[in-house]
């Protein structure tokens, strides 16, 4: 009861706190998502004036001393408004039976927290060696980004977003 309440009360802190332009509730795209098991995941969502997309990983072009592919996993923040801050946290996964995670546990891309003094558009890229759990065939890969937006020292919730696969050749 206590944890609900709390997560209730920062919510509602967040909104009377926020500019009414930061107040909009987060909102998902789901035209553009993709079904892992029997979810369905945002490839896109909004909190307040932010928009954060997880694109596609693609082959960089680039391999790693010992052969094995790097693979760049983009992510796009978008902001309407200046004057905010905007935490991302992202994990590499890979399509297999069992756990989908390559790196245990959530990392923060180098280059956050971001902050918008302005209106605009960034893009974070973070590029790690292809992991080939298969062993034959093509390898399946995807990350799942979320993301918190900070305007005057108060946070909206975290909110996830994941992106389509991408098959690559191992």
């Amino acid at each position: 009861m206590t944890g609900t309440a709390l997560t209730v009360g920062i919510g509602a802190l967040f909104l009377a706190a926020a500019p009414a332009a930061q107040a909009a509730p987060a909102a998902a795209t789901h035209a553009a998502s993709t079904s892992v098991g029997a979810q369905t995941a945002a490839v896109q969502a909004s909190a307040g004036p932010v928009t954060v997309t997880a694109l596609k990983p693609y082959f960089s072009g680039k391999f790693t001393v010992s052969g094995k592919k790097l693979m760049v996993y983009p992510i796009s923040i978008k902001s309407i408004k200046g004057g905010v801050k905007v935490h991302i946290q992202q994990k590499l996964m890979e399509a297999d039976p069992g756990a989908d995670e390559t790196q245990r546990g959530w990392r923060t891309p180098q280059g956050t927290p971001l902050y918008f003094f302005t209106a605009g558009t960034k893009t974070i890229k973070t590029e790690y060696r292809l992991t080939n759990m298969d062993w034959f065939g093509n390898e399946e890969v995807y990350h799942v980004v979320r993301f918190r937006v900070e305007s005057n020292g108060v946070f909206s919730p975290w909110i996830t977003v994941q992106s389509p696969e991408r098959s690559v050749s191992a």
